[in-house]
């Protein structure tokens, strides 16, 4: 019977993480989708608008749409609100009314803008908050055109073959300790360190790829030198001037050979948990005079999305639970210990400025905390 009952258990996680997953690819593909619960709501990713999912929106709808949107974007667009960037509101909209390029320049300050301004604000509608948290863990600005419709509908609706998704499950899902599966591991020889090799980890929650690069024998030490990296196309591949995630990188490495050991973890955390996407956009209100920061604002996304809860499960999964974290972001080493991590000093990593980059480096120590070389955590934590 106990095994009855595990068995279970699983194929129903699986289910709903298939259900949630499936949800997400059909928002990217631009397609409406169901999230069912006491009131269904049909939600399109305003970003992926077209003029004929904007009219199933409205044939669905049994009441008058909303546009959902972050504070963030909403205060971009003319709404006067104190409320944190990341918090939701909804404001009444006709989608039979509005071109797709109207809707998509509501949702993204670097598009064409026709739109201006926004109407008073309406209640979000159950399970809004929820659609939009599905929409930012498919990287899709959080911005959705949604209606609340009827569960005959709603039935009638998934008979078209549009995918259908539980409010419960979506935030099962989302809010499930981290859990990840090994999916090959391979010598990798790199410049730096010839005795090194790479653990390629799948992450249940998202399906995407994160590695750990292991330099030497970590297990020789009692807390190794680690690296938590989050992944940078622009920095780490092309050699962006614009941060200096490309020397982190390169540098954490050739500590790491230098001490003989060590653990890099490259996550699929992109643009601080924005996507790659999201973060080109950022740097183009970047070049309209934004920081860093206020730019992620008016896209609608908070100042740092990542989760590293992931990066602590695979330390885990490695046999590691004591660790000297090459960083210089706090609120780094206080989600490690959060999920059961001990960082037993914080080892400095800076990068000295190159001209380009030298406002995002001051918007990352004045507006987010980093440290510097100078200061006392750079010792003991």
């Amino acid at each position: 019977m106990r095994q009855k009952k595990v068995w279970y258990f699983d194929l129903v996680k699986e289910q709903r993480a298939r259900s949630v997953r499936h949800a997400m690819s059909a928002l990217r593909d631009g397609l409406p989708i169901l999230v069912d619960g006491r009131r269904p709501l049909v939600v399109l990713a305003a970003e992926t608008a077209s003029g004929l999912n904007l009219r199933e929106i409205t044939d669905l709808a049994i009441e008058e749409p909303a546009l959902l949107l972050a504070a963030g974007r909403a205060r971009a667009l003319g709404y006067d609100t104190s409320f944190p960037p990341e918090t939701v509101l909804a404001f009444p909209v006709d989608p039979s009314s509005l071109t797709p390029e109207e809707v998509r320049g509501l949702a993204d300050p670097t598009v064409p803008q026709h739109l201006t301004r926004l109407g008073e604000p309406t209640a979000v509608p159950m399970n809004g908050d929820i659609a939009v948290d599905l929409a930012k863990h498919a990287q899709l600005l959080p911005a959705l055109i949604v209606g609340l419709t009827t569960t005959a509908d709603a039935q009638r609706y998934a008979t078209k073959g549009y995918p259908v998704v539980d409010g419960e499950d979506i935030v099962g899902q989302f809010n499930q300790p981290p859990s990840l599966e090994r999916i090959a591991t391979t010598e990798l020889p790199l410049d730096v360190a010839s005795v090194a090799r790479a653990i390629v980890y799948r992450d249940s929650e998202s399906g995407l790829h994160n590695i750990a690069l292991i330099i030497g024998d970590p297990s020789k030490q009692s807390a190794p030198l680690v690296r938590v990296h989050s992944a940078c196309f622009t920095g780490d591949v092309l050699g962006s001037l614009r941060c200096d995630c490309g020397p982190q990188l390169r540098r954490a490495l050739e500590r790491m050979s230098e001490e003989g050991s060590g653990v890099l973890l490259y996550l699929a955390q992109e643009g601080r948990g924005i996507g790659l996407t999201n973060k080109l956009r950022a740097y183009l209100l970047q070049e309209r005079g934004q920081n860093t920061l206020e730019a992620n604002h008016s896209l609608g996304w908070e100042s740092d999305a990542r989760c590293f809860g992931l990066a602590a499960a695979i330390l885990k999964d490695l046999g590691i639970q004591t660790v000297r974290l090459l960083s210089n972001n706090p609120n780094k080493l206080e989600s490690m210990s959060q999920f059961g991590i001990v960082v037993q000093s914080r080892v400095a990593h800076t990068i000295a400025p190159n001209g380009t980059n030298n406002r995002y480096l001051e918007t990352k120590r004045t507006c987010c905390g980093h440290l510097t070389e100078q200061d006392q955590m750079g010792r003991t934590v």
